[in-house]
């Protein structure tokens, strides 16, 4: 499975990497907000692993570009935020899971497999793409990018 990891915190990226190749991960580091969205159009992870406060482009409005690409928005993502800021993001509303930095590696395991797990099942049983099912999550998006 691919993980892209999305931080400008190249020493978190670099841990992170490490163990989640010696887990069996196949991990890419992007450590360029700015280039985060050709880094997923060119490697398409099976996961995104994304920092919510970056410099240049925000892991808000990479998440909301993801959201309404129709290649993809399918993409799972997990959201990393500081203390400060992870009480600004919902998980209900975002549709994706909200970390606290700094996230234990069991937490993040978790995390990771059920959303691993969740993409690879059947398409029948999950939500593939925001605008078939959920207008107001497309709306909340697209109003992140203006």
């Amino acid at each position: 499975m691919k993980i892209l990891l999305v931080d400008d915190n190249l020493s978190l990226t670099t841990l992170l990497s490490r163990a989640l190749n010696r887990l069996g991960y196949q991990v890419t580091a992007e450590n360029d907000s700015d280039r985060a969205i050709r880094t997923i159009q060119k490697l398409r992870p099976d996961l995104i692993i994304l920092d919510l406060e970056m410099p240049g482009k925000s892991g808000l409005e990479i998440y909301g570009e993801l959201k309404i690409s129709s290649q993809l928005a399918s993409i799972p993502v997990i959201m990393l935020a500081s203390l400060d800021d992870a009480g600004s993001v919902r998980s209900e509303v975002f549709g994706c899971d909200v970390l606290r930095k700094p996230a234990g590696l069991d937490d993040l395991l978790t995390v990771i497999e059920k959303n691993l797990l969740h993409h690879n099942s059947d398409p029948v049983d999950r939500d593939i793409h925001p605008t078939h099912s959920n207008s107001k999550k497309r709306e909340v998006y697209e109003n992140i990018l203006q």
